[in-house]
């Protein structure tokens, strides 16, 4: 591999992307070890891979360590960052696990497999579709396993508990965990009750699977009614071709195969990569709905990118506020603070700032149609990975924007503003005087 092709594939790999201009499958199993390690380290992040080593080596974290691990997690409590990064360590490791050995019955490999390569395979698949990568080990992605249900439950089970963030995780362990003690108090008289505040869903998580709920019958909706043309455009020319009979609607079979297709892209799209149906069978209005998705991306605290599904909700809850001339943007009997509404339009601007100068760029230096590269570009900041076919034909030139694009999405264009430019300046203890400006 050239320089460049390895820099792209390391840098898709860190920023689970899945974007590649060399077909995984022609790995050797040396670079294969190499594509998952860092497939790893990008989907937990490498500050906690740091800090669990170091807790490993007996250091000591400094407050600026704790304080910095507390905003990456979702502004968790600093006496609880130490332990909610064992927590995602040791959830981590034990899901892929589990999930390894759920994916080992499911491969079409040969039937004299030697058991440790079956479940380095199943090892890889896990991995990519929990840190929401993309990566495969076939040169088809997932295609060879289309309209397997147990293939597609599998891979959506995986893809979603790592996209919806580990602070949900978290907070769903502790209501189990509280139910539990709860039950176990009212069976004995020995047993103190639960504190009830460890019962409590938090606002953030049922924002958070409101929204992951949402995209996903959106997503199934809108790409069925898309795909389902081809199908009644068939019946309709078989109809014509019948001396005129009566033209019926599209098969149950075929009705199927389109909601299993866009079920599994609805998950997917949102920044895990992996495709089940060839995507030069995708209508260009399906392709308009997979980039919304892409956009999207998953939720925060988790392995996926994209824009963040609370983000999401909190420009829409922004609007509605707007619209109903209320002062405060209010969600099930919360408010919302402003800083985080304008953190959210912040976060909002860049992301579309970035898509926006990536695609100019590619259109400027490469042969594709806009859409395809449109497509690319929401690919490569959103951290998705799906592609229309053209990132192996990239120039030398819109190989380097895509890197920067991925490198981008991953980090945050907000993050990277405010660290370049703003530095975190102290609050002044002073206002202008207010004046109206004209809008609309």
């Amino acid at each position: 591999m050239s320089l460049l092709d390895s820099l792209f594939t390391m840098t898709s790999a860190v920023c689970v992307t899945g974007l590649t201009v060399r077909d995984t499958s022609d790995f050797s199993t040396f670079g294969h070890v190499v594509l998952v390690l860092f497939i790893q380290l990008g989907g937990l992040g490498i500050i906690i891979f740091g800090s669990v080593m170091a807790m490993l080596l007996g250091a000591r974290l400094s407050l600026r360590e704790d304080l910095t691990l507390s905003e990456m997690l979702n502004d968790q409590p600093i006496s609880d960052v130490r332990r909610f990064v064992r927590f995602i360590v040791g959830f981590t490791l034990c899901f892929e696990g589990l999930m390894a050995l759920a994916f080992m019955p499911m491969w079409d490999l040969p039937a004299d497999t030697p058991f440790l390569e079956r479940f380095g395979w199943s090892l890889f698949h896990s991995i990519s579709a929990f840190c929401n990568a993309g990566f495969a080990l076939q040169s088809d992605s997932l295609v060879g396993y289309r309209f397997s249900s147990f293939v597609h439950f599998v891979f959506v089970m995986t893809i979603v508990v790592g996209g919806i963030g580990f602070p949900v995780i978290d907070n769903l362990r502790r209501v189990a965990a509280y139910h539990v003690a709860r039950w176990r108090s009212r069976r004995s008289d020995m047993i103190p009750p639960p504190d009830h505040r460890q019962g409590r869903i938090t606002l953030h998580t049922r924002v958070t699977l409101t929204m992951t709920a949402v995209l996903y019958l959106y997503g199934v909706i809108a790409l069925a009614s898309v795909q389902m043309k081809p199908h009644f455009n068939r019946v309709l020319q078989q109809g014509q071709t019948a001396n005129q009979r009566e033209v019926g609607p599209a098969g149950v079979s075929d009705v199927g195969r389109v909601l299993a297709d866009a079920s599994f892209m609805s998950v997917t799209a949102r920044t895990a990569g992996f495709n089940a149906m060839p995507m030069d069978e995708l209508e260009p209005a399906g392709q308009f709905v997979v980039m919304t998705l892409m956009v999207v991306g998953a939720s925060p605290g988790g392995t996926g990118g994209g824009l963040k599904t609370t983000t999401l909700a909190i420009l829409l809850l922004a609007i509605a506020a707007t619209v109903r001339q209320r002062d405060h943007v209010e969600v099930a009997g919360r408010e919302v603070a402003d800083a985080l509404v304008r953190k959210a339009a912040t976060l909002g601007a860049c992301f579309a700032g970035l898509i926006i100068l990536s695609t100019f760029l590619l259109s400027i230096s490469e042969p594709f149609p806009l859409g395809h590269v449109l497509f690319e570009s929401v690919s490569a900041a959103s951290t998705t990975g799906l592609s229309l076919g053209i990132t192996g034909e990239l120039t030398a030139f819109g190989k380097v924007v895509i890197i920067v694009t991925m490198f981008l999405g991953r980090i945050g264009p907000l993050a990277l503003l405010g660290s370049l430019f703003f530095g975190g300046g102290a609050t002044r203890p002073y206002r202008y005087p207010a004046e109206d400006v004209l809008m609309g």
